[in-house]
């Protein structure tokens, strides 16, 4: 069976092996191991936690089939750490650790031992050890419902901040997905919010081939094919005040992005002179649709650094999207 590879890739390429991964390689040194199995990202035990169950089924194998324990126990570690010693340790978009599954036939063994162990409990650990197991069950489907059809899984970008927005629910605000590039989103809980800084765009320079009417009056910033970047929009800040920022800006699309390492960015820069304290920002393309005006904003959560001015500015990153963007406003709040 291994000889059609070879073959493949003699047709293919005239070599009888080929090294398919480029530049992408091992760290044996410095395998990945927390972030592998602990990631939001793809974790293992994250987002496959009844595997939890056979880690902890070491304990009751060794002491039920000790001459299975040994051999079990060095394939497992030898296993985590070849696979986790892998540079791209999250493996792809999949959902969890795909990497982690050819490993279950053995893993069977310490699970078994767990629930061997678990059924001579008392019957009140029993039922709780059977609702979370039912727990895990449903967990499990829910994860598999969005990242087939739900489409609120994004595997190769999850963050932790966006995870536990939409941990087991089946609908969220599209405003939501922000979190994906960035942890803040203060929502309604802000107070002494103040205007710090506002623009609509008059007298920003003209781009006359610009598809899109402006948002309002006679200019707004457009952005699309041959046209990348904005200028960078800046305004003293003080150090004093609350550590809330919210940059708000109204944005028309003409047609969706949907390739995300081209969707244009709001992006926030907190300055102290020119040296760039902290950086954020957000692809608007998460939420704004196709022929939609909407009003999109990012939170910052200003630095404990100094700081003496902010930046906001629009990138359009290599799309050919044209995108228009009006009603610039920035508060600071507490």
């Amino acid at each position: 069976m291994g000889s059609l590879q070879l073959l493949y890739w003699k047709v293919v390429s005239g070599e009888w092996l080929v090294y398919s991964y480029e530049d992408q390689g091992f760290s044996w040194l410095r395998p990945h191991l927390y972030q592998g199995i602990f990631s939001i990202r793809a974790g293992w035990l994250v987002y496959t936690p009844m595997m939890a169950l056979a880690v902890i089924g070491f304990w009751p194998l060794f002491r039920q089939h000790r001459s299975l324990f040994w051999g079990i126990v060095v394939f497992f570690c030898l296993f985590v750490y070849v696979t986790f010693a892998w540079d791209i340790w999250w493996y792809g978009g999949s959902l969890g650790q795909r990497a982690m599954v050819q490993s279950y036939a053995v893993l069977a063994f310490p699970l078994a031992a767990f629930v061997t162990q678990g059924l001579s409990f008392k019957p009140l650990w029993k039922y709780a050890m059977a609702a979370v197991c039912v727990f895990f069950i449903y967990y499990n489907f829910w994860l598999t419902h969005q990242a087939h059809r739900g489409g609120l899984l994004e595997p190769s970008f999850m963050t932790r901040a966006y995870f536990w927005r939409i941990f087991l629910r089946y609908d969220v605000p599209p405003d939501a997905r922000k979190l994906l590039d960035t942890r803040h989103d203060f929502g309604r809980h802000r107070q002494n919010v103040q205007l710090v800084y506002a623009n609509n765009f008059e007298d920003a320079s003209e781009w006359p081939e610009c598809p899109i009417p402006p948002v309002e009056g006679k200019r707004s910033v457009c952005l699309g094919a041959g046209r990348e970047m904005s200028e960078a929009f800046s305004f003293p800040l003080s150090a004093q005040g609350g550590r809330k920022l919210r940059a708000i800006a109204v944005f028309r699309s003409l047609n969706k992005e949907w390739n995300t390492w081209k969707m244009a960015q709001m992006i926030v820069k907190i300055k102290h002179g020119e040296q760039t304290v902290s950086e954020h920002s957000i692809r608007v393309f998460r939420i704004l649709n196709g022929h939609e005006t909407r009003e999109i904003y990012i939170d910052v959560l200003l630095p404990k650094k100094p700081f003496d001015r902010a930046e906001v500015m629009f990138w359009n990153a290599g799309s050919s999207q044209p995108l228009a963007i009006d009603q610039l406003r920035v508060e600071r709040a507490d």
